[in-house]
């Protein structure tokens, strides 16, 4: 496939993906009720306001009015800095969340794509592009969410380390990943695999390149110092703000498989969700999908040993497991379908599983699609749902 034809197709990918959930979720915000209001801050006013539920509402509230308490010190800073960046340009504030995730996400397939071909090959890159663009929650790739920066950011590092090979290329999407998400640091892993490996051809000068999501995370906990003299203060926040304490991977999916009861009768029937404005329902089937999409994260890096480069395989492993680390109080496996996303090298496993199983591919893709539907008429209606 010659370079048009692959631009061609990440584009054919990306604005059918943006298109789908534009709609889709236009759609159910003028259809559906609102669910009972349950959040710290309502969505802001504006077009596309109801991409800004949840932790949307804590990002836009920081893009406007910087770090006010301690809770919100657990959303890291570049993503709202983007937004306010954005928003100086007259832009609505959820608005100006669509559109900086919206960009991300093009880029985002981009090194994906990119990536995908130099590892598992041509065929493959293209069905992991397509599965990652149908996982149920990728909507959250729309939203004023912090996940579609994050991914681009990341993937921009892998692409930096294993297609152009230039540990200083990598360094800066690395150093700012950091800044986006705590799990940016783990990116120190393939950066300092890559070192070793080519340790002569680098020199000694190039451990700078892999201190980079290290020197990410210190300076947003230096800026925590400087204003609150506690620079671990964003760990706090999830303690004493959302009632999550650490623990080990284990206890947590022990405690996520007792509560997956919860809200098994909704899986046959997720309609009944929408005929009630209750939060409880949600988070019900909330603790029934975080632990299906925890089994299969965690198989999918299993393979990812098998059918990725190590550095890759070695990446994934604490991104998967740094969500059970940390045990929230009614649920174990709190957000796990939205962390999944951020693995980003499982998809590729995915894509090399149905590159020559056609068949299968378009069943996990048609139940993908199903979820999704579900999961995305939920969060724009201020129903939980990762």
């Amino acid at each position: 496939m010659g370079r048009w034809r692959r631009v061609r197709f990440v584009l054919a990918v990306w604005a059918g993906a943006v298109a789908y959930y534009l709609v889709l979720g236009g759609v159910a915000h003028h259809f559906l009720s609102t669910a009972d209001f349950i959040a710290a801050y309502h969505e802001p006013h504006g077009s596309l306001r109801y991409w800004s539920h949840w932790d949307g509402a804590w990002f836009d509230r920081i893009a406007q009015h910087g770090y006010e308490t301690q809770n919100s010190t657990a959303f890291f800073p570049l993503f709202p800095l983007t937004l306010r960046a954005v928003h100086e340009l007259r832009v609505p504030i959820a608005a100006a969340g669509v559109l900086v995730s919206t960009l991300a996400l093009l880029g985002t397939l981009f090194f994906l794509y990119e990536l995908g071909q130099r590892v598992v090959g041509e065929p493959a890159a293209k069905r992991a592009l397509v599965a990652f663009a149908v996982f149920p929650t990728s909507f959250f790739l729309v939203a004023s969410y912090s996940e579609a920066l994050f991914l681009l950011l990341s993937a921009g590092c892998l692409w930096g380390l294993f297609v152009h090979r230039d540990l200083t290329f990598a360094a800066p999407f690395a150093y700012c990943a950091a800044l986006t998400r705590s799990v940016g640091a783990f990116l120190v892993i393939p950066l300092a695999y890559v070192w070793l490996r080519n340790r002569r051809e680098f020199g000694w000068s190039s451990l700078v390149a892999v201190a980079a999501p290290a020197l990410g995370l210190l300076a947003y906990m230096a800026y925590l110092w400087r204003v609150a003299r506690e620079p671990f203060l964003f760990t706090l926040a999830y303690e004493r703000g959302w009632g999550r304490r650490l623990t080990d991977p284990v206890t947590t999916f022990v405690h996520g498989a007792r509560v997956a009861h919860e809200g098994v009768h909704y899986l046959w029937a997720p309609w009944r969700i929408f005929l009630t404005t209750s939060a409880n329902p949600p988070f019900a089937l909330a603790n029934s999908l975080n632990i299906g999409f925890c089994v299969v994260l965690l198989v999918l890096v299993a393979l990812a040993f098998v059918r990725l480069p190590l550095p890759l395989a070695l990446y994934s492993l604490p991104l998967a497991l740094s969500p059970l680390t940390v045990l929230g109080p009614q649920q174990p496996l709190a957000s796990m379908p939205r962390y999944v996303l951020a693995v980003l090298p499982v998809f590729l496993v995915l894509g090399g599983l149905f590159v020559r199983r056609t068949a299968l591919f378009v069943a996990w893709c048609t139940l993908n699609v199903a979820v999704g539907v579900v999961l995305t008429m939920e969060f724009v209606s201020w129903r939980w749902v990762a």
